[in-house]
């Protein structure tokens, strides 16, 4: 049996590598301004991150890099001891050159292996316009340098790849593929989304994939604190594991264009546009699974993650996840920097080798405390800052995570809202679901609930509270305090007189939140507080020969109380929360006896408490 389990295995296995689609990358990058827009900083560093992240999923011969390394780049370069990567010139003769080779290739291997799936990625970084993005000049004619919507058309329109994915970060990008405005404007390439229609129809086999920074009329940012654009970093995150929404290991399309339009739009508030393959959002684009260079965050651990170098020089990746999610992050090779980012802005960091299988991070992992941004720079608008000629900058010291565009987990409830804003004719995420209230580090709520009062015999009250709780980010804790007005009324089993009870407690609160789901959380935990009793009763009181009813005040007027709750809270989104929950509590009170003497007891009580909340 052992052998025929192992059989199956390998068959599996070689299944499974079998569908492994081949994977070509053309990656652009271009600074260069032409004289007519200001000078780019990080174009060439994008380029290559892409260029890094391509090589995980390919080898490096179906993988091209055209670009030129500014100074600032070769000089980290150098700092971190390694060669730089073969490039070419982003020209456009370069950029048509290895096209065509491209296409020759994967044009072979359809022929070879009808059923292999090859993907076709194609990356640029650098200046655009209104209908064109610009490569490096090689003459005066700015023709010489622009590639145009209609030199997309050229080069995807006879492309046999399974799966064509263009990402384009550059100002007014989505002007490559749409035409605004009714008359047209002759800058303006062709309408490139009805050429993807009329390609997906015609063969039946070339699924195209758009994903671009803005649309048509706005510019891209980049920002000297990621040293890199807006769009670009975002993207290169969720490639690398940090969009994987429903933590199957897969990243589909319909994910990553959810998490690039949620998290540019708070970074920068740019507006990406996107285009699925096929209209379908569940085409496949990278698959985790079964790969050794991981670094895994299992459920359990929630919160903001930041992934450096091992100098914490460079920025590699972001995420934010639930609790209840499971992260896989693509890495390469060596040893990096996680770090769990802390309220207040500050982390607890982890080491971590990858590339000898795939590395799981446990909470006891983030013992060391960092301090994060202490060299924070003015995140510059439009093109952002220039370089620091500082040789010792650290990304990890400039690194801003109060304004990161991080700062809320990325869940399937937001790749449902892009999916059902493409269904309804949108392909810019005007909305898109904010933060569960529940993720957020404040909760206020107010509650109504029903409690047996420490009375004897055995009663009904209610009472109402107010409530405020702190997230803890390291612990999934909620730490806070009640103020509490309960009210009851009961009757005097010796007389049959009715007594009334007033209470007035205020109370320490600790619970331990575990996330069910991306809005969905269980809690349990308990409290510690004092309480303000005040009991009127109502007596017989003798005048001569009449009797009439009198009112006094006795009971203690104040004594501890200590007890256990849990439930359930719901989020239902907009930073509102519900939650249902109940538990035991012990009260210790005074009474008089018989004799007028004050003796304390203790009550067992149950209760049962409904809260709205918000979470900010």
């Amino acid at each position: 049996m052992r052998w025929v389990a192992l059989g199956l295995l390998l068959v599996c296995a070689s299944a499974s590598a079998a569908q492994a689609p081949v994977v070509f990358a053309i990656v652009v990058g271009n600074n260069d301004g032409l004289g007519m827009l200001p000078q780019l900083h990080y174009a060439d560093d994008d380029a290559l991150r892409f260029y890094d992240l391509a090589l995980r999923l390919s080898t490096r011969r179906n993988v091209a890099l055209l670009t030129e390394l500014d100074v600032d780049t070769w000089r980290r370069i150098q700092l971190t001891g390694d060669p730089p990567p073969p490039f070419l010139p982003p020209t456009r003769q370069r950029l048509l050159e290895v096209i065509r080779l491209f296409k020759s290739q994967i044009a072979t291997i359809r022929k070879q292996q009808p059923d292999r799936p090859v993907h076709l990625y194609f990356f640029f970084s650098g200046h655009g316009e209104r209908g064109y993005f610009f490569l490096k000049k090689k003459s005066a004619q700015v023709a010489d340098s622009a590639f145009t919507g209609t030199d997309l058309d050229r080069t995807f329109g006879d492309s046999q790849a399974t799966l064509n994915a263009l990402f384009i970060d550059a100002c007014k990008s989505q002007s490559l593929f749409v035409s605004k405005g009714a008359g047209g404007d002759d800058e303006l390439g062709p309408d490139f989304s009805g050429l993807i229609d009329k390609l997906e129809h015609t063969s039946g086999r070339s699924p195209m994939g758009v994903l671009t920074s803005t649309v048509s009329d706005k510019p891209a940012g980049e920002a000297r604190d990621i040293r890199g654009g807006y769009f670009s970093h975002v993207l290169i995150s969720g490639l690398r594991g940090a969009a994987d929404a429903n933590s199957d290991g897969m990243i589909r399309y319909g994910e990553l264009a959810a998490f690039v339009s949620f998290h540019t739009r708070r970074i920068a508030g740019q507006q990406p546009w996107f285009r699925p393959p096929a209209g379908r959002f569940d085409t496949p684009l990278v698959n985790l699974n079964q790969r050794t260079d991981l670094v895994e965050i299992p459920p359990g651990l929630g919160g903001h993650f930041v992934v450096f170098d091992a100098q914490g020089r460079n920025l590699v990746l972001e995420a934010n996840k639930t609790e209840a999610q499971w992260s896989r992050l693509l890495l390469s090779p060596g040893r990096h920097r996680v770090v769990w980012v802390q309220p207040g802005g500050d982390g607890l960091q982890a080491t971590v080798e990858v590339g000898h299988g795939a590395v799981r991070l446990m909470r006891r992992d983030f013992r060391t405390r960092v301090s994060l941004g202490k060299d924070q720079v003015v995140r510059g608008e439009g093109l952002g800052a220039p370089p620091d000629e500082d040789q010792g900058e650290s990304a990890l010291q400039a690194f801003d995570a109060q304004s990161s565009g991080f700062d809320q987990p990325f869940t399937p409830r937001v790749v449902s809202a892009l999916a059902s804003a493409y269904n309804s004719g949108l392909t810019v995420a005007t909305r898109l679901p904010t933060q569960p209230a529940g993720t957020r580090p404040h909760l206020i709520s107010v509650g109504y609930g029903l409690f047996t009062p420490p009375a004897e015999p055995l009663g009904l009250g209610q009472g109402v509270s107010l409530t405020y709780a702190r997230r803890l980010a390291r612990w999934p804790l909620l730490v806070g305090g009640s103020a509490i007005f309960g009210f009851s009324n009961h009757t005097q089993p010796d007389t049959g007189l009715p007594f009334h009870m007033r209470r007035l407690a205020l109370q320490l609160e600790a619970s331990y939140a575990l996330a069910l789901g991306p809005w969905l959380e269980l809690f349990a935990g308990g409290y510690l507080g004092w309480q303000m009793v005040l009991l009127t009763r109502e007596v017989l009181m003798r005048e001569g020969e009449e009797e009439r009813r009198g009112t006094v005040l006795n009971g203690d007027a104040a004594g501890f109380r200590v007890g256990l709750a849990g439930g359930l809270r719901l989020n239902v989104g907009a930073g509102v929360w519900f939650a249902l929950g109940g538990g035991w509590g012990m009260d210790l009170v005074h009474e008089d006896d018989d004799q007028g003497e004050s003796q304390a007891r203790v009550f067992l009580r149950p209760f049962l408490q409904g809260q709205v909340g918000y979470g900010f």
